[in-house]
C-alpha cells in the first residue's frame, strides 16, 4: 500500500504542477492584454488646427523606440527636411518630439501642426496632399518589452527593443 500511496501522491503533485503552470500562462496572457499598446498615425482637426498625430488606442502605454519619416521613400531627419522634400519651405509649423517618449493608453500626441488656423490650407496641401508620399513609421514596445513596428499604419510584431529595423542614419531626429 505504501507504493500505491507514493504513486498517487506523485500523480497529485504532477497534476498540481500542471495546473499551476497553466494558471501562470493564463495570467501572463491577461497581463499582456492589459498593457497592450496600439498606435496609429492620423491626420485631422485638433481645434482650431489641422495636424498629424500619433494615437495610442491600446490598453497600455507605448514606449517609443525609434521613428522614421520618409518622403517618397527617402528618409528625412526632421520636419524642416520633410517640408523641403515635399516642395515647401521649412518653418510655419509647431512640432513635438516622439522618439524616446512614452505615450499613455488612450492618449495622442500631435507631431506637427501649423502655427495658426490661417495656415491650415497650406499645411494640408504640403503635408497631407497627394503629390508626395509622406510616411511615418514607429517602433514601439509595451512595458513587457513586446515590440511592434507601425508600418503603413499597421502594427507588425518585431522581436524586442533592439530589433527595430531602422538604421541609425534613417531615424527621425525631431
Amino acid at each position: 500500500w505504501d507504493g500505491y500511496a507514493a504513486i498517487i501522491a506523485t500523480l497529485i503533485g504532477l497534476l498540481a504542477l500542471l495546473v499551476s503552470g497553466y494558471t501562470a500562462h493564463v495570467q501572463r496572457q491577461q497581463l499582456r492584454a492589459q498593457v497592450w499598446p496600439y498606435l496609429t498615425v492620423s491626420s485631422g482637426n485638433v481645434a482650431p488646427y489641422v495636424a498629424l498625430r500619433v494615437v495610442n488606442g491600446g490598453t497600455g502605454p507605448a514606449r517609443i523606440v525609434a521613428v522614421r519619416v520618409t518622403v517618397d521613400g527617402h528618409p528625412v531627419k526632421n520636419w524642416a527636411g520633410a517640408a523641403v522634400a515635399l516642395g515647401g519651405k521649412p518653418g510655419g509649423v509647431v512640432q513635438s518630439t516622439l522618439s524616446r517618449t512614452v505615450l499613455p493608453a488612450g492618449q495622442d500626441k500631435t507631431l506637427i501642426r501649423p502655427f495658426s488656423d490661417e495656415q491650415n490650407a497650406a499645411f494640408v496641401a504640403l503635408f497631407l496632399g497627394d503629390k508626395h508620399d509622406l510616411t511615418i513609421d514607429v517602433c514601439y514596445c509595451s512595458v513587457l518589452d513586446e515590440c511592434w513596428r507601425l508600418d503603413e499604419n499597421v502594427p507588425k510584431p518585431i522581436g524586442g527593443p533592439d530589433d527595430c529595423p531602422f538604421a541609425e542614419a534613417e531615424r527621425f531626429k525631431e
